[in-house]
């Protein structure tokens, strides 16, 4: 139980097993919707393999790293987190821009996910739950997440760092300090 002030009730932070479930539900709602967004791309813009802008440097740098000399040695101008990480996965699958964009989806709902989580640990069930939806119906990130852009990434280390310092801030010991600096670490080399 959190502390709370004279007159307010304390609030559980725990959730029960069925309560996890709907979080669950909703990101996989999140990850459907972000899915058949992509679909419909796939099946109707003729340009869908088509990268422009940052999404294009995007896109070569991850292949230069997974297959070629990699990054040039010279300072980034930009954060290389995602970059490399989507340099992995393209060694793993093959430069496919739709893998990129498969796995911005899958960003997209654990953030949904992780969002539902820090709305629940801050006001309750509830609050967590229609946050939740609110960020699985979220257009704006419907979009993004489906790009090769660095927001997915972003978001989700960024739910994390919140959650991991509020479980820190609740006495959680040095380790969840340890761990929130770590998280932070990673949001600095993403942007």
């Amino acid at each position: 139980m959190a502390a709370s002030t004279p007159g307010e009730p304390a609030l559980d932070w725990r959730l029960t097993r069925r309560q996890h479930l709907l979080l669950f539900a909703v990101a996989a709602g999140a990850l459907a919707l972000r899915l058949l967004y992509l679909w419909g791309q796939a099946r109707n813009n003729p340009f869908f393999e088509l990268v422009r802008g940052d999404a294009h440097d995007h896109h070569a740098w991850a292949q230069a790293i997974a297959f070629g000399p990699g990054m040039e040695p010279k300072p980034y101008y930009r954060a290389p987190l995602y970059y490399y990480l989507l340099g992995g996965l393209y060694w793993l699958v093959g430069p496919s821009v739709l893998w990129g964009r498969l796995a911005g989806c899958a960003l997209g709902a654990l953030t949904t996910y992780l969002i539902a989580r820090l709305g629940a640990s801050l006001g309750g069930y509830r609050v967590g739950l229609i946050a939740g939806i609110f960020s699985a119906l979220y257009w704006p990130a419907i979009y993004f997440d489906a790009e090769l852009l660095t927001a997915s990434l972003e978001s989700l280390l960024g739910v994390s760092l919140l959650l991991a310092l509020l479980r820190a801030g609740r006495g959680n010991g040095a380790l969840s300090f340890l761990g929130a600096g770590l998280i932070w670490g990673l949001a600095c080399i993403t942007r």
